[in-house]
């Protein structure tokens, strides 16, 4: 019996430039959860991406346009929070993952 070939688990994260973390702690319904300085921010990502890799998680960096995920949660009526970032992020990985048409 051939034993079947788990497929890696795919995950992605979201990335942010300094000037898009800035508008992000701008925007975000979130402020107080989230790191007051980029390089914390980095920092904290970085462990995660290590960690996820660590576990055998293929994870790309999902750059993201604070004004677009605001633009999208508004479009949803949903608060631009932790969650509707990692909605919009998922989003994008299965994009990226679709096979072309």
């Amino acid at each position: 019996m051939q034993q079947r070939r788990k497929q890696p688990t795919i995950t992605g994260i979201a990335w942010f430039t300094p000037e898009q973390y800035e508008l992000l702690l701008e925007y975000a319904a979130d402020r107080d959860q989230l790191p007051n300085t980029y390089e914390e921010w980095l920092q904290k990502a970085t462990d995660l991406l290590h960690f996820l890799h660590s576990k055998k998680y293929i994870v790309p960096k999902i750059d993201l346009d604070v004004h677009e995920v605001v633009a999208w949660c508004k479009q949803l009526n949903i608060p631009f929070n932790s969650k509707a970032r990692a909605q919009f992020t998922a989003e994008r990985v299965r994009q990226l993952n679709q096979p072309p048409a």
